[in-house]
């Protein structure tokens, strides 16, 4: 996942009214950080199904982008993935978020915003 880190920044204080610093890898440790993600970033194997757990493997910054990688166990061989993606349209309207869905060489581009927070993807 990419994102600009002052976005994460911008959030931390709209729920906070107390600026950070995401360049300081210590401040990516609190817990706002993970319960936002977990919050706002979804995967299921069915919509009615209990959501993946999503760990994080590393957080590191290029200039003003921050990428998240991200690793879920699926327990078996679903038929579809449910994904939620909410991040950031809380605070920015206009927010628009791309996920770029890779399955056995096939891409889907898929399009979440503040009308649009999930999508099923069929992997059958």
């Amino acid at each position: 996942m990419k994102k600009f880190r002052d976005d994460w920044e911008v959030g931390y204080f709209h729920y906070h009214g107390l600026p950070v610093d995401f360049t300081d890898p210590s401040k990516r440790e609190i817990p706002w950080f993970n319960e936002y993600l977990n919050n706002s970033f979804r995967i299921a194997p069915g919509k009615e199904v209990p959501a993946l757990s999503i760990e994080i493997d590393s957080i590191f910054l290029e200039e003003d982008a921050m990428t998240i990688e991200m690793h879920a166990m699926v327990p078996e061989s679903p038929n579809s993935l449910y994904i939620y993606n909410a991040l950031l349209t809380d605070i920015y309207p206009d927010q628009t978020n791309l996920v770029i869905f890779v399955f056995e060489k096939k891409e889907t581009g898929i399009k979440f915003d503040v009308l649009n927070h999930s999508s099923t993807v069929m992997l059958k």
